[in-house]
């Protein structure tokens, strides 16, 4: 049986009142594993998120079946598998005992009753995730993105134009329910750029959730070598900015519009607002936020795998492309 004093050890409970955590206790489950256990394998159907009482685990990334690469370490006091309990979709790598370890496990039965029936406890556990999960996007996209291997499959697809055709599901990294749409136009302030116009700049410490209503914008990436890749191309009617809404760290791209656009610009203190006339509300639109979140990680997990399996030959580029 879980009880309150387990969970003082694990900062994802730092900000939860006694109310909150008596609440959580009775879904959580503890679990004992040892050394070199799998606790999951990528593409597993997973149904669990886990918090580590005691030891850490190694994330692994399996290309082809023979080279693993440890992609991330999870330490005592960390938590991990919200991807998989969140949009219900397989795991996105390996996870093993690095060590014998003492887990608390929920399951997404028991988050979604949580979410249903103590909002305001799932709105602290949201934000909580949510920062994890920007934190992670941002650190996948400086370790995987910008290698030099991903860097050229990036040239190869977009060269050939198979960007799109090959990661067909980038668009709905950006899709939002209407209703959630909706939420967002009604609450910001309209705002227009001109053709070429900076939206948001890299580094910059601002948190707010932009809806493209008119036009197209790109992101685009500073590299080491002054260099500028363009990452994302972002259509109407859909969202931008939610990293660093989530985590409150700085932009981590650029963002420059293609064209005349209408945008609806909506801050974090607006947001925060609606947690007093509708909590509700707020959850659904950070589960909308999160799930979009966990399916660009599953994108550009995708992409570096596929980068690593496809051995592309260095001999197709100019000598100065990636120089």
């Amino acid at each position: 049986m879980v009880v309150a004093s387990d969970l003082s050890s694990i900062p994802f409970f730092n900000c939860f009142e006694a109310g909150d955590i008596k609440t959580v206790v009775q879904y959580l489950e503890k679990k004992t594993l040892l050394q070199g256990s799998d606790i999951f394998h990528m593409g597993d159907q997973g149904d669990h998120m886990f918090f580590v009482q005691k030891g850490g685990v190694d994330v692994i990334l399996d290309v082809l079946g023979r080279e693993k690469f440890i992609i991330s370490s999870i330490e005592e006091g960390d938590f991990f598998g919200e991807m998989a309990l969140l949009d219900d979709s397989t795991r996105a790598a390996t996870v093993i005992a690095r060590e014998n370890m003492e887990l608390l496990s929920l399951h997404r039965r028991d988050f979604f009753t949580i979410y249903e029936h103590y909002p305001a406890t799932a709105n602290l556990m949201l934000r909580t995730i949510g920062r994890s999960l920007s934190e992670r996007l941002r650190l996948l996209d400086e370790h995987f993105l910008f290698t030099e291997g991903t860097l050229k499959t990036l040239h190869t697809l977009k060269e050939k134009g198979e960007y799109h055709d090959r990661y067909p599901d980038i668009a709905m990294a950006r899709a939002y329910e209407l209703e959630l749409i909706d939420c967002l136009v009604n609450l910001g302030e309209h705002q227009t750029f001109e053709s070429g116009e900076t939206i948001i700049r890299e580094g910059e410490f601002r948190q707010e959730l932009y809806v493209i209503l008119k036009g197209t914008a790109e992101v685009i990436k500073n590299m080491p070598d002054s260099e500028q890749l363009v990452i994302a191309a972002l259509p109407s009617n859909t969202v931008f900015g939610e990293m660093s809404f989530l985590d409150r760290e700085a932009r981590s791209a650029e963002v420059r519009s293609c064209e005349s656009m209408e945008v609806i610009v909506c801050s974090s203190d607006k947001l925060a607002s609606i947690a007093q006339s509708d909590i509700t509300l707020l959850n659904k639109l950070y589960l909308n936020i999160l799930r979009r979140q966990c399916l660009n990680i599953r994108l550009t997990n995708k992409l570096y795998h596929d980068s690593k399996q496809e051995l592309i030959d260095l001999t197709t580029f100019p000598d100065d492309t990636f120089a």
